[in-house]
């Protein structure tokens, strides 16, 4: 049995404990008639798939960076509610006021772009995330 096929067989992470799991299993597996399926099914008990430190400290850095976006998000929410609110408003009020609905018009389609980009920014971090 690799050592490889023990982080396969198991579904466990490369780390120090692991290593040592199966280094443990693998006398156990020589001086057995276990296969290495039941060797298996002993490591998953056993292995330790908690994330590293560095690891958790980067999943704090990227969930604190997605709720800034969460807020800044929200603040372009509120924006576009009343430029909507306003475009809606100078479109009723006739030629005069053509080009003030055309500016709230634009505001309204800056706005929706602002938040597709916070949403496809939180997107990522949350992908950068260690699981």
């Amino acid at each position: 049995m690799m050592y490889d096929e023990f982080i396969a067989g198991t579904d466990c992470r490369d780390n120090e404990y692991n290593m040592k799991i199966y280094k443990d299993l693998e006398i156990l597996y020589m001086n057995s008639n276990l296969s290495k399926q039941e060797i298996y099914e002993y490591g998953k008990k056993l292995v330790n798939n908690d994330l590293s430190e560095k690891q958790k400290e980067w999943n704090k850095e990227m969930e604190e960076k997605i709720e800034d976006l969460k807020i800044r998000m929200q603040d372009w929410k509120d924006m576009l509610e009343k430029d909507e609110e306003a475009c809606r408003y100078w479109k009723t009020q006739g030629e005069d006021f053509k080009d003030l609905y055309k500016r709230y018009k634009n505001d309204v389609r800056i706005d929706r772009e602002n938040i597709r980009m916070i949403r496809a920014t939180m997107n990522n971090y949350k992908s950068c995330m260690y699981v």
